[in-house]
């Protein structure tokens, strides 16, 4: 084995056991799963419930203490949770999608309305409420998944590397600079077009990205070099699709789904 790949495989190895240590400190505590698909959603859940609800009655859990476990199985970068509510503000996006998880703790308050999102596809907004009594801080709740009907201290950032967040984690939102049109015509041709030109350089920032795809076979993929394809439509798809996308500083190409000709951009900061 080369020195380099030794290197790399202790780091890894030190990784899993920070991972460990982390989630064994928080063992205390139910956990929420946030997890950030590869379909750009994310999903997250209670006892393998969904937590919350975009429309009609919100779902309910006991107040208390909580693990919010983050997993990123496929490093997806373009993506930020944001959790808000009374007493709670925790926003991250897992350092860009470079880290595959990571755990927070928070509390919620009794009584209280909490909402999630995607800050870079703000819609939809899902709402979970407390409810005013059996605090899962102090006694197990039943749906909840209290810990053991015990009282728990709260975990410290030394315990787990990652403190009680209520302010926003990492690099600011980048700011939203325009709108990009995407085609792709039934022969399967893409382009990718700013203010009616050619996509050449852009600048770095969140844009909105709508693929016109008339194609049963080429589907749109956007990527950035050495980073994971954001597929914009797929081969089953024709018609209209609008997502917000993140650019940031580098080289980026946009090409079919078969993998056909790629068309090169830059990004600057």
């Amino acid at each position: 084995m080369s020195r380099r790949a030794s290197v790399a495989l202790s780091c890894f190895a030190l990784a899993l056991a920070f991972v460990g240590a982390a989630r064994s400190a928080a063992r205390d505590y139910p956990t929420i799963d946030v997890v950030f698909n590869a379909n750009n959603t994310i999903s997250a859940t209670l006892n393998g419930a969904p937590l919350g609800t975009s429309s009609g009655a919100p779902t309910t859990i006991p107040p208390g203490t909580y693990n919010v476990s983050f997993t990123n199985p496929t490093y997806v970068s373009d993506m930020q949770f944001h959790l808000e509510g009374p007493g709670v503000k925790l926003v991250t996006n897992m350092s860009y999608g470079e880290e595959p998880s990571e755990i927070w703790v928070e509390t919620f308050a009794p009584g209280s309305s909490y909402t999630w999102k995607d800050d870079l596809d703000p819609t939809p907004v899902f709402t979970f409420v407390t409810s005013t009594s059996a605090s899962v801080g102090s006694a197990n709740s039943g749906s909840a998944g209290g810990s053991s009907g015990k009282s728990t201290t709260p975990i410290s950032s030394g315990n787990n590397g990652r403190a009680s967040s209520t302010d926003v984690v990492g690099s600011a939102i980048l700011p939203l600079r325009g709108t990009l049109l995407g085609t792709v015509t039934p022969e399967g041709a893409l382009s990718l077009k700013l203010a009616g030109k050619p996509v050449q350089n852009l600048k770095a920032g969140r844009y909105r990205l709508t693929v016109t795809d008339a194609s049963k076979k080429a589907g749109f993929n956007l990527q950035q070099m050495k980073n994971s394809a954001i597929a914009l439509t797929t081969t089953t798809f024709t018609g209209k699709r609008t997502k917000t996308v993140t650019l940031r500083a580098g080289q980026w190409f946009f090409y079919p789904t078969f993998v056909g000709k790629k068309t090169y951009f830059i990004v600057t900061s």
